[in-house]
């Protein structure tokens, strides 16, 4: 090999590397599988929050580049500082400890999920003394079923994934699970469930809101920060309402104003 074409390959490889820089992501993701419509890698651009978190980041001229881990590997990770933040996810004492949380940008109302043979009615936590309940791994709970499971009314089965929950339902294992109903109709779609073996209560267990969440480090504040401006441009500009009208299922009303 001549020295011309060896220093011509290594001018090559030093012009490659320094492209894989510039083009080198500045902000680092992570979200999870099996949550449609807002998080699966198999939607499209990996979901509706997946489409949101990525539109308020570039409103501030960042880019962004998105993992998909199972949901408590992702959520670890995001705590020791591999992510900048993880997303959606819901309140909860334990996590508010741990994590900073971004404004919210999806209203979500938890509803029950039981079989049409044994409908279940949410009233009250009462109403739902002796029944099993299928939680996925690295899933939070409402407050009001957090504290019938404290109490022993609410028996807790965990599962793997989330569709694992489903087939245990209908085999008759577990009696009930939570969604909500923008999950459940594109759930029902992509795993060819049939929505008369199922019932919907009619009353949610609780209304809530997804929100970004990332460590409490100086670094994790300060992505949160970026975040909540971004999300902030998006809602003044109208772009918000676009994206959430844009997605397959969704409504505005269903969006955090």
């Amino acid at each position: 090999m001549s020295n011309a074409v060896s220093a011509k390959r290594i001018v090559l490889a030093i012009l490659g590397m320094a492209l894989a820089v510039s083009v080198r992501a500045d902000v680092m993701l992570v979200t999870g599988n099996d949550y449609p419509p807002f998080t699966d890698q198999d939607l499209p651009d990996g979901g509706l929050s997946t489409r949101l978190v990525q539109a308020a980041f570039a409103a501030t001229g960042a880019m962004v580049e998105i993992h998909f881990q199972p949901w408590l590997r992702g959520y670890r990770a995001t705590l020791n500082g591999d992510f900048a933040a993880t997303f959606p996810y819901v309140h909860t004492d334990q996590r508010e400890s741990e994590m900073v949380f971004s404004d919210p940008f999806m209203n979500v109302d938890t509803v029950i999920i039981s079989r049409a043979t044994q409908p279940l009615d949410y009233a009250s936590v009462a109403s739902l003394q002796g029944m099993a309940l299928c939680r996925a791994q690295g899933w939070g709970l409402p407050a009001a079923i957090r504290d019938g499971i404290d109490a022993g009314i609410i028996e807790v089965v965990d599962a793997p994934q989330y569709t694992s929950c489903f087939r245990m339902l209908l085999a008759g294992r577990v009696d009930f699970l939570l969604s909500n109903n923008l999950q459940w109709e594109v759930q029902a779609q992509v795993n060819h469930l049939n929505p008369d073996d199922f019932h919907l209560a009619t009353t949610p267990v609780q209304r809530s809101h997804h929100y970004l969440i990332a460590a409490k480090t100086p670094a994790g504040k300060a992505i949160i920060e970026q975040f909540n401006t971004g999300l902030a441009r998006l809602k003044n500009n109208g772009d918000f309402g676009r994206i959430v009208r844009g997605y397959p299922t969704l409504w505005p009303e269903e969006a955090e104003d």
